[in-house]
């Protein structure tokens, strides 16, 4: 059987070596340091001893033998808990690669898909909300020139397949006025949505907007100027809040991310 030195020397040559083996190897030369620091105090002390009558040159190396052992344990130990440390880390790091490489494939399986399919999803959306806004226009022309007999009208395409009278921050929210596709790739227009198209200017607006229904006289782009307004700040509360729940969200997850690297360091030291 090799002697403990002889597994020492083995062990610092062998970077492969497993953590447990090392922990009881540690463990036997930290006992075997304590008895050989044990054993060169006393070589020491009866060399020293001048009741006894010794040969000087046999003492002397038995001293020198003792301390010897003791010192290249003192020196072995450290060196033995360092490639501890390291064999720890490698296998941290093994398996975080192993993990980073599953998680990568995964990513890039979806991320694949999502080029593929993102942009198909987007044009049918579009495509979508155009004709929406078309039928819209008929339906609004249609209730626009509803005689005075005539009972009840027709409500938007998304209120008919939704189910509902209408929409608004208190209810459900309309795919047509809150719904945002941005672009999947960079071009030259700084505009960066797929949907909602571009608005033209309040001039334009007010210039193509039909006569509200039952107002007459030159004043009626008042009441057009007072809807646009009011559709502007729901607008911007809207967007308000939704830059906020961001923003918190964003908080809560680099707060999360600092608590898992704490964590880890906590538990590795680095």
């Amino acid at each position: 059987m090799a002697s403990l030195e002889q597994r020492v020397a083995a062990a610092l040559a062998d970077p492969e070596l497993g953590s447990e083996s090392l922990v009881k190897l540690i463990a036997e030369v930290e006992e075997a340091a304590q008895q050989a620091e044990a054993a060169a105090v006393k070589a020491r002390a009866d060399a020293l001893d001048p009741a006894a009558v010794i040969d000087v040159m046999q003492v002397s190396a038995k001293v020198t033998t003792a301390e010897l052992m003791r010192d290249r344990l003192q020196v072995a130990l450290p060196k033995l808990q360092q490639l501890l440390s390291d064999v720890r880390a490698r296998k941290i790091f093994e398996a975080w690669a192993a993990d980073f490489d599953k998680v990568k494939a995964g990513r890039d399986a979806l991320a694949a898909e999502l080029a593929e399919r993102y942009p198909a999803i987007v044009a049918e959306l579009v495509d979508y909300m155009l004709r929406i806004a078309a039928v819209d226009r008929e339906v609004d022309r249609v209730n626009g020139s509803r005689p005075l007999n005539a009972s009840g009208g027709l409500k938007g395409v998304e209120a008919a397949a939704r189910g509902v009278d209408g929409f608004g921050p208190n209810g459900l929210l309309s795919l047509m006025t809150e719904l945002k596709l941005p672009k999947f790739f960079a071009d030259d227009d700084r505009y960066q949505y797929s949907w909602p198209p571009p608005q033209p200017s309040l001039a334009a607006q007010m210039a193509s907007a039909p006569v509200p229904r039952g107002i007459a006289g030159p004043d009626w782009h008042l009441l057009i100027d007072e809807r646009d307004r009011q559709r502007r700040e729901e607008s911007e509360r809207l967007s308000a809040f939704y830059e906020k729940r961001e923003r918190e969200a964003e908080k809560r997850r680099e707060a999360e991310l600092r608590e898992a690297r704490e964590a880890h360091r906590r538990e590795y030291g680095y």
